[in-house]
């Protein structure tokens, strides 16, 4: 693990490749080298093969409580 200065689509395109090949459908990428903590939570759509970013506006219409 290394921090960097910030996030990037390389940083995204791995943790999805190791989504998609551990069957994951959760993962975070979160980065401690930026003058806050940051993190990005992904959901991983394997019926449209597609990759959802969570926010906090969107999150409930993917998490159950």
């Amino acid at each position: 693990m290394v921090s960097v200065e910030a996030i990037n689509s390389e940083h995204r395109a791995q943790l999805f490749n190791y989504m998609r090949i551990t069957d994951h459908t959760r993962g975070i990428l979160i980065n401690f080298g930026e003058k806050r903590l940051r993190a990005e939570r992904y959901l991983y759509d394997e019926v449209d093969d597609n990759f959802i970013l969570l926010t906090q506006e969107n999150y409930k219409l993917y998490i159950d409580d």
